[in-house]
C-alpha cells in the first residue's frame, strides 16, 4: 500500500539560507568550482568534507513516494521507478508517479528491468521472477535461488550472486537455463556488469569485502580490484566500479579515494554515475545533523558541487544505500516505517 505526496516549494533564486519548508537544496560555496563561458570547469575544489553552514540554498522541486513499510529493492529505468514493500513489488512513471503494484506478495532484496521483464530475487521462496512489462500474471524462471543476494543483468543473461560459497550463476534469459558459474566458491554479497566484466563483492576473512573483477564469459583470471572493511553496494558503468568504502568514494581504478571522508562525516552506501560524475550522500553530526548530496568528478578531480538535502528529509536520515537515477533525476529512500522514496533532481 503506497500514497504520494508531491511537494513544489516555492522558494525564491539566491536565497542564503535553507528554506523553512524543507524542500530546497543548498549549494556549496566555499568550495564551488569555477566555470569558463563555455561552461567548462576550470578550477575544482579539493576532495573532501565541509560543513554545512557554508552552503547556500538554491529551489528545486522534489517528489516524495511515500511507502506503506520498508523499501527492500530500487530501480529504475527509462520510464518507471521500481520498488520493493511489504506487500509486494511496485512500479510508478518518474513523471507522474501512480503506483501500480506489479508482483504482490513477493519482498525482494533485487531489481533488475530490460525492455520486456521485470525480475526480482523472491526472498521467501529462494527463485527468481520475471514480470512482462505489458502486464500479467509473474512466472518463475529460476528456481535455483535460495542463496541468492543480488541480482545484475546484460542483454542476455542473468547474474545471481550467492552467499555460502555459492558464487555467480549466469542463467540464459532465453531458456531459463544455468550456463555458467563464475567465481565458484566465493561467498558473492554484490554483483554488477559493465561490457564484458564482471564486478563482485565477496566475503572475504583478511579484509572484510574484497572488490573482483573477472570476464562474463569465464575467460582469464579474476583479479582483485579493491577492498572494504565492511560490506559495500556495487555500482559499475564504463568498465569501471565504484562503492563507498571506510576512506570514502572508492573506484577500481583508482587507488585514493574519488572523495575522502574524516571521522566527523560517513558516505552512506549506494551510488548512482551520471556521466562522467559520481553522487553520494554524506552524514554529519558535527555541530547541526545534516546530509546532503555530493557531485564528484571520475576521473579523480574531486568534488565538483553539493546539495544540502531538505530538513524534512534530513529528520528521517536518507538511506542511499537504496539510491537509483538517469540523467535527469535521483531516487533513494530514507530510513524508518514508513520509509520514503526521495525524488531529487541531478545538478
Amino acid at each position: 500500500m503506497v500514497r504520494i505526496r508531491t511537494m513544489l516549494p516555492a522558494c525564491a533564486l539566491g536565497s542564503l539560507v535553507a528554506c523553512a519548508s524543507g524542500g530546497c537544496f543548498g549549494a556549496i560555496d566555499s568550495r564551488a568550482s569555477s566555470s569558463g563561458g563555455d561552461g567548462t570547469v576550470t578550477a575544482l575544489p579539493p576532495s573532501g568534507p565541509v560543513d554545512a553552514g557554508s552552503e547556500p540554498a538554491t529551489p528545486s522541486a522534489t517528489t516524495t513516494f511515500a511507502v506503506v513499510g520498508y523499501a527492500g529493492a530500487l530501480a529504475n529505468d527509462d520510464q518507471y521507478v521500481y520498488w520493493s514493500d511489504i506487500d509486494g513489488i511496485y512500479r510508478a512513471t518518474k513523471t507522474s508517479p501512480h503506483p501500480e503494484a506489479i508482483i504482490p506478495a513477493v519482498t525482494t532484496t533485487s531489481i533488475v528491468t530490460d525492455a520486456e521483464l521485470v525480475y526480482v530475487i523472491d526472498s521467501s521462496l529462494g527463485v527468481v521472477r520475471a514480470w512482462p512489462q505489458r502486464g500479467g500474471a509473474s512466472q518463475v524462471v529460476f528456481p535455483g535461488a535460495a542463496n541468492a543476494t543480488m541480482l545484475a543483468g546484460d542483454a542476455v543473461a542473468l547474474y545471481v550472486a550467492q552467499r555460502n560459497g555459492g558464487g555467480v550463476l549466469v542463467v540464459s534469459k532465453s531458456s531459463h537455463e544455468t550456463t555458467a558459474t563464475l567465481r565458484a566458491g566465493a561467498s558473492v554479497l554484490q554483483v554488477a556488469v559493465t561490457g564484458d566484466l564482471l564486478y563482485t563483492a565477496e566475503e572475504d576473512p583478511q579484509v572484510g569485502t574484497k572488490i573482483m573483477r573477472s570476464r562474463v564469459d569465464g575467460t582469464g583470471d579474476a583479479v582483485e580490484a579493491g577492498y572494504s572493511d565492511a560490506r559495500v553496494d556495487l555500482v559499475a558503468a564504463d568498465g569501471d566500479a565504484f562503492w563507498v568504502g571506510t576512506r570514502g568514494l572508492m573506484s577500481t581504478t583508482r587507488t585514493k579515494p574519488l572523495y575522502a571522508t574524516d571521522d566527523m562525516h560517513v558516505l552512506q552506501q549506494g551510488v548512482v554515475v551520471v556521466g562522467e560524475d559520481v553522487y553520494a550522500v554524506e552524514s554529519s553530526h558535527y555541530v547541526a545533523p545534516f546530509q546532503r548530496l555530493l557531485r564528484v568528478r571520475r576521473d579523480g578531480r574531486g568534488l565538483v558541487d553539493s546539495r544540502v538535502l531538505p530538513a524534512t528529509f534530513v529528520e528521517q536520515r536518507v538511506d542511499a544505500r537504496l539510491m537509483t537515477g538517469d540523467a535527469t533525476r535521483l531516487f533513494m529512500t530514507s530510513e524508518g516505517r514508513p520509509s520514503e522514496i526521495v525524488s531529487v533532481p541531478v545538478f
